[in-house]
């Protein structure tokens, strides 16, 4: 059988069989290399070229369904299931899969490339969504998170410093006093925390200077 390998990086990393083969003699790597080719040739002669590719698509398809629904991969039933679920992907691939054999059989080219793209392009987002998806969600509620507050820091800062320039003795609890004052509903901490952070910078350039 091929040897398993690791190929590609972050999230599109994935194992692939591939044809390696690490022997001493020319005859021996000969006959270890006839072996991984003839496995691979017994697989497309199986399924076909298109069934050997689409072959991990329609298992964890028909796993995800189980038997009795999967067996329905003939009808368009993907309305059974609430959009973009796992058994909804799950039943357009299987769908497609069986529309292109069915193409393949009757010799229409055309037809059996375009669904066959389809299920490619299914079967990626597929597994992008139920792998990634709550991370990437994550991450992206993180990166708005992270920008509101950006926002936020930058309008203290201004203000603070503004303040300051006016009257450079102010402590950070008079600052905090004098934003309650001008800017009524401000979180007091977050000013708090700006004023203290930027008497320090100004402290630090003057000892500097």
């Amino acid at each position: 059988m091929p040897k398993i390998t690791e190929i590609g990086t972050g999230i599109t990393k994935q194992a692939k069989p591939t044809i390696s083969v690490e022997v001493d003699g020319q005859e021996k790597f000969e006959t270890e290399l006839a072996k991984n080719l003839n496995y691979l040739e017994e697989m497309n002669k199986k399924f076909g070229n298109f069934g050997s590719e689409s072959l991990e698509a329609k298992c964890v398809s028909q796993k995800i369904l189980g038997a009795e629904k999967s067996k329905l991969e003939g009808e368009n039933r993907h309305n059974d299931w609430p959009d973009h679920s796992q058994e909804w992907f799950a039943h357009k691939i299987l769908f497609n899969i069986k529309e292109t054999e069915d193409y393949i059989k009757i010799g229409n080219a055309d037809e059996a490339a375009s669904l066959a793209f389809r299920v490619g392009s299914l079967w990626a987002t597929a597994v992008m969504k139920f792998s990634w998806e709550k991370d990437a969600l994550f991450g992206q509620e993180t990166r708005k998170g992270r920008a509101r507050g950006g926002k936020a820091r930058r309008k203290f800062y201004d203000r603070i410093n503004s303040l300051l320039d006016k009257e450079p003795n102010l402590n950070a609890n008079q600052i905090v006093k004098c934003f309650s004052s001008d800017y009524p509903g401000e979180d007091s901490r977050s000013v708090q925390r700006a004023a203290t952070s930027i008497l320090k910078e100004r402290k630090d350039k003057l000892n500097n200077a």
